[in-house]
C-alpha cells in the first residue's frame, strides 16, 4: 500500500524524499495524479508568499507544435519543405485548489493579463506575465519520468467548472496557457 503525504506549501523542489505537490485531503477518495506543473511567478503575486508553484493537475490537454508545410512544385514532381512553425494552446484541468486559495492565486496570475475591475492590460514595464511552466510526467510511485517545458507561457483563459450539487464532482479551475516554445525533456527539470 502506498504511503501517502499531505503538502501544506505551494512550492517544492524534485527530490528523493517523496514529497507531492497540493492536492485534495477533503476528498473521500485518494485520487492519483499523473501529471505535476511547476511554474516561478517570482514576485508577480506578492501574497501568495512563495515563488514557485507546484500543482497536481487532473488532465492536461495536447500540446502541439505544427510546422507548416511548404509546397514546391517541379516538372514531375512535389517536394514539402517545413515553413512557419505555430504553437496551439494547451487546457489543464486542476481540482479542489479551493481550500490552499491555489485557485486564487492562478487567477491572480489571469488577471496580470487583463484586469476586469480596472480595464487595463498588462503593463510589460511593470510585470513579465510570460512565465516557463515544467509539465511533468510522473510514474505509479510519483517519481518524474520526463517533463514539458513550455517557454515564454501565460495564462490565456481561466474557467471555474460548474458547480452542481447533483454530481459527486469536486471544484475544478481550467486554464488554458498560451506558450512561445515547447521542449519535451527526459529526466526532471533542471
Amino acid at each position: 500500500m502506498p504511503h501517502i503525504f499531505w503538502s501544506d506549501s505551494y512550492q517544492r523542489n524534485i527530490s528523493d524524499k517523496g514529497d507531492i505537490p497540493v492536492i485534495s485531503h477533503g476528498a473521500d477518495s485518494v485520487r492519483s495524479y499523473a501529471w505535476e506543473l511547476q511554474f516561478n511567478l517570482g514576485t508577480l503575486i506578492p501574497e501568495a508568499q512563495a515563488d514557485t508553484f507546484s500543482f497536481a493537475a487532473k488532465s492536461v490537454g495536447p500540446i502541439e507544435s505544427v510546422s507548416e508545410r511548404i509546397p514546391v512544385d517541379r516538372v514531375n514532381d512535389k517536394v514539402w519543405y517545413p515553413g512557419k512553425v505555430t504553437n496551439s494552446e494547451v487546457t489543464v484541468v486542476f481540482e479542489d485548489l479551493l481550500k490552499q486559495k491555489a485557485g486564487h492565486f492562478l487567477y491572480k496570475w489571469y488577471q496580470l493579463v487583463y484586469n476586469q475591475q480596472t480595464g487595463t492590460f498588462y503593463d510589460p514595464g511593470i510585470h513579465m506575465i510570460k512565465k516557463n511552466i515544467d509539465i511533468l510526467k510522473l510514474d505509479n510511485v510519483l517519481a518524474p519520468i520526463s517533463h514539458i517545458k513550455l517557454i515564454g507561457a501565460y495564462p490565456s483563459a481561466f474557467r471555474e467548472i460548474d458547480r452542481d450539487y447533483g454530481t459527486n464532482e469536486m471544484h475544478k479551475i481550467e486554464m488554458t496557457f498560451s506558450y512561445d516554445f515547447v521542449i519535451s525533456v527526459l529526466g526532471t527539470p533542471k
